[in-house]
């Protein structure tokens, strides 16, 4: 598990946007997280990362899972939430080569 952990971390350190620990998260933030279905009350967030604006996108893990939520401002019908909780993971596999996008990303398998 820890070094799945530094894995991840080792990764979103190379993109070129903030991390956040869970701890720099604001009430209001965490708030927001738990509003979003993607956290549990008891449930610690152990770094959070957005490529956009806080309550647009971001993804995060946490002590339980990891997650990801796009939200689209116009058509709620575009919203994007998807988790995974760490004994359900298969694979995590990173991605490079992004056609249309210069940021690379972690595509999460899960057994299912």
């Amino acid at each position: 598990m820890k070094a799945f952990c530094f894995a991840i971390f080792a990764l979103l350190l190379c993109s070129c946007n903030r991390i956040e620990t869970g701890a720099r998260l604001s009430p209001n933030e965490v708030a927001f997280l738990r509003g979003t279905g993607l956290l549990d009350n008891g449930e610690t967030v152990h770094l959070f990362y957005s490529n956009f604006t806080f309550r647009k996108a971001g993804s995060f893990f946490t002590d339980r899972r990891m997650a990801h939520y796009w939200l689209d401002g116009r058509d709620p019908g575009q919203h994007q939430r998807e988790y995974a909780f760490y004994p359900d993971i298969a694979a995590v596999d990173p991605v490079f080569k992004v056609p249309d996008f210069d940021s690379p990303y972690l595509q999460v398998r899960k057994k299912d």
